[in-house]
């Protein structure tokens, strides 16, 4: 794989100086604000043996605007593009964008660039969600947290809890699956407030042995462990940059053990795609999936496709490609494709 001629470094540099099709419904949830706890939203599918969950993550509209007006929307539209493509393939009961969905609040476009993006997603027609990126700027993010709350089709509940939010799935005959824990990881990393609402929510629901749903969280910045498992050799996938984990410092995977995680998926770095299992909790990396982005001659740009068996709770993941192809790391593929 070649080398990126559109590397993060300059990625970031062009942020610094650029500072409703119809559709086939493929979700059928009905999603409900909870009576118990501010913040959770519970999604109702139909009984069904599978629970599907895409990933999308970097999309990054509106990059570079006004430095490159026709690159820009072209690369925007091209995303969108292979988005529908994505939810073609793989009919998704909640899609959910972790991070960097729209690009910086340039000449204070933030929201006007949210509801566009918001739009999009919308225009899918699967429940969705979001996590806060690095690059999710706003003037206003009450504002931005109640729009997003109330967006088609979107099962947000951020607005109490600085965009800490839960999705709850249950079927219809009440069986509760998969407890989604949506973070704000902000511009440096999970801090204390994201660790106190897993912590609180956690403690607010407890299960007789048996009945415990799968608990995932999602958020934009990689833990630091992210960084020590592919290190030690444990990882399996693709490296194709450093962790940027920025300033956590490995302290916070500590919350999501006593919280019962099994899972957590990150987006932020768009050139790696693996994962690693550290104190029992696999850490993932999601695919960068917006050409906005850089990283597009590293990886080729898709999501990931997470499934879960509704029976016994246990979740398998893929990446999907717009063609519809899928990848999965051998058993012991360790690859630092970062200076092919």
């Amino acid at each position: 794989m070649k080398h990126p001629s559109f590397s993060r470094r300059q990625f970031m540099g062009a942020s610094a100086a650029a500072a409703g099709s119809g559709f086939f419904f493929h979700g059928t949830g009905i999603a409900a604000a909870a009576d118990g706890f501010p913040g959770e939203r519970i999604l109702t599918v139909p009984e069904k043996d599978q629970l599907r969950l895409l990933q999308f993550t970097d999309l990054h509209f509106f990059n570079a605007i006004n430095k490159y007006p026709v690159r820009e929307e072209y690369l925007r539209l091209k995303t969108i593009g292979i988005m529908r493509r994505l939810v073609d393939h793989a009919r998704p009961d909640l899609i959910i964008a972790t991070g960097d969905l729209w690009h910086e609040n340039t000449d204070g476009r933030g929201m006007e660039f949210m509801h566009w993006a918001a739009d999009q997603i919308a225009a899918l027609g699967v429940p969705w969600t979001l996590t806060w990126g690095n690059h999710d700027d706003v003037d206003d993010q009450a504002a931005a947290h109640r729009f997003l709350t109330t967006a088609l089709h979107s099962v947000y509940d951020g607005e109490a809890n600085q965009g800490h939010h839960v999705v709850a799935v249950e079927m219809s005959g009440g069986k509760r699956i998969l407890e989604l824990f949506c973070l704000n990881s902000g511009d440096t990393g999970i801090k204390a407030d994201a660790l106190d609402f897993l912590s609180r929510y956690a403690e607010a629901y407890t299960y007789a042995d048996g009945e415990a749903p799968l608990r995932m969280s999602a958020f934009h910045i990689p833990l630091k462990q992210y960084q020590d498992r592919w290190d030690d050799g444990t990882a399996r996938g693709l490296l194709g940059e450093k962790v940027y984990f920025e300033s956590e410092d490995g302290s916070a995977l500590s919350g999501f053990v006593k919280a019962g995680i099994s899972a957590i998926f990150c987006g932020h770095d768009h050139e790696s795609d693996y994962s690693a299992f550290s104190d029992g909790i696999e850490l993932i990396y999601g695919r960068a999936t917006g050409y906005n982005g850089y990283g597009a001659e590293t990886l080729d740009k898709g999501a990931k496709l997470y499934e879960i068996d509704t029976r016994t709770r246990t979740y398998r993941w893929k990446t999907l490609f717009p063609d519809g192809t899928t990848w999965q790391p051998g058993k012991d593929e360790h690859l630092d494709i970062s200076e092919e």
